[in-house]
């Protein structure tokens, strides 16, 4: 019998609390001197007589009812397993997804969002995993009774239950407005204390702080446009002034809304174009680089933003693209790219996001017109794949912070130059594809899940203090 092997849990009836299992379990076990056990569920510990018995089966963790009962794991237990070491027990796997679920209290369903979908997805395949996945909104956790209210998906009806807090959370709030409610900070900050590197993929990333962990960094800074924080309208005039192009990025932006594009014409002055959220970007002129930002400053104060160079990108059919790659870590812990693909700009369009009308394309179909020596493909498909490789590593090292999937989105410009254009915490998910392959759809959900299912299985986590029973 090996240790970290996992066992089947059974409830028997008792009133008392306690832990039953094979006289074999002996030789992995080494109970208390007053027979028990220490056991964790999540960030939930503390110490149970343990029982050995030779009528037992040996791949079997029998709980009393009574200690199901004050773990609050009674109805879950057929799709839970415990996990035996020298000095404990571990119990789980409780997969805790972290968003913002709309619940319809008459009709006892979600109200439709476009976030549904995902989250429907992501629980119906963690449904195909060992253990018990849920939604919950962190207005829900109960600190002190170590409990949650989450959202099960079950055969297509949702089902709303109360869980002990999971093993691990996956965050998946898409909302930075939520994010800046200073309860929601104030509570997400409570939880991240609670979890640590159990937590993961939290909060949204700071466009500038990214710019600085990569540019200081040797491994990626020959790879990173000059970029600036707006400070005031001299500096931004100067910057201007260096590049024929220049992107103006809100630091806290997502899905490319907020962005201008700043263009210096060859016939004298500036044009700028501002991103909309539906519909081609306004377009004006302006007579100088001052007046430029003059007209911009308003919304530049507004909040904070970036300034970068505009990198000229190769065209595939007058259409501009970028490259996203997916990057996941897997159910051993280890970084994997999951998906690879261009990103086309709709005509007209200053950006490729997919959400404005961008279109997805495989990326040997774009590289093929543009470069017809094979050897030179090879080498840009090679270098960003160098790249996808490094991102991840660096992101952590310089934030301190585990991430379980980034998406890296990276630019080349017509000489077969590679370039970061941007790093996203939380890359979108598309349910299902007209184009590509999906099964890559399908696993860009499931390593998540497979992650967290790594992740819960580790020791080195959540310290609470332990109770007996």
């Amino acid at each position: 019998m090996e240790g970290d092997s996992e066992f089947q849990i059974k409830v028997e009836r008792n009133p008392e609390s306690f832990v039953r299992v094979h006289s074999d379990f002996r030789a992995i076990l080494h109970p208390s001197s007053r027979n028990q056990i220490m056991y964790t569920l999540g960030p939930h510990e503390g110490h149970v007589p343990v029982q050995y018995d030779p009528a037992m089966d040996s791949d079997t963790v029998y709980l009393s009812s009574a200690f199901a009962h004050h773990l609050g794991i009674r109805r879950f237990t057929q799709e839970l397993r415990a996990i035996l070491r020298e000095d404990r027990m571990q119990l789980g796997h409780f997969l805790g997804i972290l968003c913002s679920p709309r619940w319809n209290e008459k009709t006892q369903t979600m109200r439709p969002t476009k976030h549904l979908p995902v989250l429907q997805k992501l629980l119906t395949l963690a449904d195909s995993e060992t253990g018990v996945a849920f939604i919950f909104d962190i207005r829900d956790v109960n600190f002190a009774a170590m409990k949650v209210k989450g959202y099960r998906y079950i055969n297509q009806q949702w089902v709303v239950e109360q869980f002990p807090l999971p093993n691990v959370v996956y965050d998946q709030v898409i909302s930075r407005k939520r994010e800046r409610d200073t309860v929601y900070a104030k509570r997400h900050k409570r939880l991240a204390t609670l979890y640590q590197d159990k937590l993961f993929n939290a909060g949204f990333l700071d466009k500038w702080q990214v710019y600085k962990w990569l540019q200081e960094d040797k491994r990626t800074e020959k790879f990173i446009p000059d970029t600036a924080r707006y400070t005031t309208v001299s500096e931004a005039v100067k910057f201007i002034g260096k590049h024929p192009v220049t992107f103006c990025k809100p630091v806290h932006g997502s899905l490319g809304l907020g962005i201008f594009r700043i263009e210096r014409l060859v016939e004298g002055g500036y044009m700028y174009q501002i991103r909309r959220r539906t519909g081609a970007p306004t377009q004006s002129t302006a007579p100088s680089a001052v007046e430029a930002v003059n007209q911009l400053k308003k919304r530049l104060a507004a909040k904070p933003y970036v300034l970068q160079q505009g990198i000229t990108l190769a065209q595939w059919d007058g259409r501009p693209f970028d490259i996203r790659i997916v990057m996941q870590r897997d159910e051993q812990g280890e970084w994997k790219r999951t998906k690879m693909f261009a990103r086309l700009a709709e005509k007209g369009q200053i950006t490729s996001n997919l959400s404005t009308g961008g279109e997805a394309a495989s990326l040997e179909s774009i590289l093929n017109p543009l470069f017809h020596e094979k050897s030179k493909q090879r080498r840009v498909i090679q270098m960003v794949r160098r790249i996808s490789r490094i991102v991840p590593d660096v992101m952590e090292e310089q934030s301190s912070r585990r991430y379980g999937e980034l998406g890296i989105d990276i630019g080349l410009d017509p000489q077969g130059g590679v370039w970061i254009i941007e790093v996203n915490s939380k890359p979108w998910k598309t349910t299902l594809t007209e184009k590509g392959r999906q099964d890559l759809v399908d696993l860009a959900f499931l390593r998540p899940v497979r992650y967290a299912r790594y992740l819960s299985r580790l020791t080195d986590s959540i310290q609470t203090p332990g109770k007996e029973l």
